[in-house]
C-alpha cells in the first residue's frame, strides 16, 4: 500500500494527524497509523458535529470503561484488555475520535496497544453500532 503523510490541522487547529493511509481509491475509508495506534474512519455524511464533539468532550471529562452507551445518535463505547487506566486510553485516542468527528463521519474507531507484546490494548469509538 502506498503511504503519504498528510498534515491534517485538527479541531481549530490544535492537534496534527499522523501518516495516513488510503486503504482504496474508491472510499472514504482512512487509516491513520502511528507506532501503537489506529484510527478508522466511516463514511461521512452523518453530520451532528457538535453533538458528536460534545459527546467526546463527556467522555474526556469522566473517562470510564464502558462496552456501549448512547450519545449524540451514536452508539460509543470504551473498552480494553490489560490496559491500566480508561483516561489513558482516551487521551490517546481523542485526536483520532475527534478529528472524525469534526468531520461528521458515520463511525470512527481507535485502537491502542502497548507493552512488549502489544497485549495491553484499549479502545473507543462510535457508530451506528459497535464495531
Amino acid at each position: 500500500m502506498q503511504y503519504k503523510t498528510i498534515m491534517l490541522a485538527l479541531f481549530a487547529g490544535t492537534a496534527l494527524a499522523a501518516p495516513v493511509e488510503n486503504t482504496s481509491p474508491n472510499t472514504n475509508l482512512l487509516t491513520v497509523r502511528d507506532a501503537n495506534v489506529q484510527c478508522s474512519s466511516g463514511d461521512g455524511g452523518f453530520g451532528r458535529t457538535s453533538d458528536l464533539q460534545k459527546c467526546l468532550d463527556d467522555i474526556v471529562a469522566n473517562p470510564q470503561w464502558n462496552d456501549k452507551f448512547e450519545c449524540g445518535g451514536r452508539t460509543w463505547f470504551l473498552g480494553g484488555a490489560n490496559w491500566n487506566s480508561p483516561a489513558d486510553c482516551v487521551g490517546g485516542c481523542t485526536p483520532c475520535i475527534r478529528g472524525n468527528a469534526a468531520l461528521g463521519l458515520q463511525k470512527a474507531k481507535c485502537d491502542q496497544s502497548a507493552g512488549p507484546t502489544g497485549a495491553a490494548r484499549c479502545w473507543l469509538g462510535y457508530g451506528a453500532t459497535v464495531w
